[in-house]
């Protein structure tokens, strides 16, 4: 319990705060620009893959918030 009050409080807000591969936290901001201006040239979805805790479930709050 304690712990996942600990991860809470120090899970990162903002695309920003995120630590890790600046280059492909640049392209989910670029996603996100051209999906709110509704770029037809943007997909229309996000994937996001990878191993257990490299931040997927952080991204996509971040995202949605």
């Amino acid at each position: 319990m304690f712990d996942s009050l600990w991860i809470e409080k120090y899970r990162p807000k903002k695309l920003e705060d995120i630590v890790g591969s600046q280059e492909e936290v640049e392209r989910i901001q670029e996603w996100i620009i051209k999906h709110k201006n509704r770029d037809l040239s943007v997909e229309r979805f996000l994937l996001l893959y990878g191993s257990p805790g490299v931040g997927k479930t952080t991204i996509a709050n971040i995202i949605f918030n």
